[in-house]
């Protein structure tokens, strides 16, 4: 193991503060695995990772007192194996790839400030390359985690980059609201209330090496279709999100073998960079918020469907994203006042009586543009973090997308035959009943 350090620390004695969105995310790692059939130089790839580090000083810093990071400079382990005897081939064949190939962050040792906020091991194959990163996701969301990997990779080319910005004052602050104050305010926005029991549950579940995931591939073809189908109903062009959500929407609710009367709402995790005003894209920390749809049933087609979900986002967005800063507010001091209630029914995620769909979309990521200069990757795993739905790019963008499916909607898939003709047929059917007339 070799500790990698920043190149140029502009003030050692910096702290970059963890807001209440950070602090509840201390548990959580982003893990990212990239797999390469091509060389990788390791000296521009260390020389790299510490120009990169300078950009990123909070990662190579320690917390302090789980409240604020140190940026000391203390650096990060980077871990270099060597797998003479194990083709990539075989990496397809872990049970757990993301953790197979990195000793990962130990929380404990994490929050008493023992070890970076980050972990890296490059290990050699017999016949390519496998990169595998571990992130604490107290100091990056998902658009963070895959921009500091494309900076690393344009660094390690020589490529300038845009500098990202460590500025926690940008995100909404908490609002200042008292606990009953805050309660009122929260009742009164029809926010749903956590049970204890539930929350005890998701915390050990997340921590579980493994769980039920179940994935669809979407070719391109049907994507479009799909899209030309809703059109041809209501006029309307949507985009890759509204119309992949709307169509997983009713996949689930078929799945789930719904009454045509049972309602359900759909969740869009929302990126809140350039949608808030103060935010710029180049934010480093957690930046999303969430975008809940109206109810709907499975009576509805999926241009019906779709119409609701793009009309939530259009409204999310109005008035630079103002419900979205003051959604973001509300919940900071929810957490801070350790007060158990959240925009929408997480609970109804899971169980029995499924009637939520929570869809975070990763395809505007450049999770396949990690080229070092010998070559982009040839695969590069999903994050294992426990979204029941997630939009993920396949390895050739042209060809579609993956959607994993986890926890009780995963089960419920497993139990459904996926074949390619009933899936063909269920296609058939929706794109069908939207081509006929109102």
């Amino acid at each position: 193991m070799e500790i990698i350090r920043a190149e140029a620390i502009q003030d050692v004695r910096e702290k970059w503060m963890l807001l209440p969105t950070d602090k509840a995310c201390l548990d959580l790692l982003i893990k990212g695995t990239w797999i390469y059939s091509c060389e990788i130089d390791l000296a521009d790839f260390k020389k790299s990772l510490g120009k990169l580090l300078s950009y990123y000083p909070h990662l190579s810093g320690r917390l302090i007192e789980s409240s604020y990071i140190e940026m000391n400079n203390e650096g990060v382990p980077l871990h270099l194996f060597a797998y003479e005897n194990t083709p990539i081939e075989d990496i397809y064949k872990e049970k757990n790839p993301l953790d197979s190939y990195n000793p990962g962050i130990s929380i404990a040792q994490l929050k008493k400030g023992k070890i970076a906020p980050l972990s890296i091991q490059l290990s050699k194959m017999s016949d390519g390359y496998l990169l595998s990163v571990h992130a604490s996701h107290a100091c990056l969301d998902g658009n963070s985690f895959y921009a500091f990997m494309k900076n690393w990779a344009d660094i390690a080319q020589q490529q300038s980059i845009d500098p990202p910005l460590l500025n926690q004052q940008l995100i909404p602050q908490p609002v200042k609201l008292d606990k009953v104050q805050l309660l009122k305010e929260v009742k009164l926005k029809n926010w749903h209330k956590i049970s204890w029991k539930f929350i005890a549950k998701a915390i050990v579940q997340q921590f579980q090496k493994s769980s039920k995931i179940e994935s669809l591939f979407i070719s391109n073809a049907n994507l479009i279709a799909m899209r030309n189908a809703i059109k041809a109903h209501n006029g309307e062009t949507y985009g890759r999100h509204v119309s992949l959500s709307s169509f997983v929407s009713k996949f689930s609710m078929h799945i789930l073998n719904s009454s045509s009367n049972q309602n359900f709402r759909q969740i869009s995790v929302v990126d809140i960079r350039q949608r808030i005003a103060s935010l710029p894209e180049t934010f480093v920390g957690n930046a999303t918020a969430h975008s809940i749809s109206p109810e709907f049933s499975n009576s509805q087609n999926l241009a019906e469907i779709a119409e609701k979900i793009n009309q939530s986002l259009i409204d999310s967005f109005k008035n630079n994203g103002q419900e979205l800063s003051d959604s973001v507010q509300l919940n900071s001091r929810a957490i801070e006042l350790q007060i158990p209630y959240v925009p929408f029914d997480v609970e109804a995620m899971e169980g029995n009586n499924i009637s939520s769909f929570y869809c975070n979309n990763l395809l505007k990521f450049p999770v396949y543009d990690v080229d070092f200069g010998s070559g982009k990757p040839i695969y590069v795993f999903p994050n294992d973090l426990k979204d029941q739905i997630k939009f993920w790019p396949s390895p050739k963008a042209d060809e579609g997308v993956m959607v994993y499916f986890s926890g009780d909607l995963a089960k419920a898939i497993k139990k459904k035959s996926k074949n390619n003709e009933w899936f063909s047929t269920f296609l058939r059917t929706e794109f069908d009943s939207l081509l006929k007339k109102k």
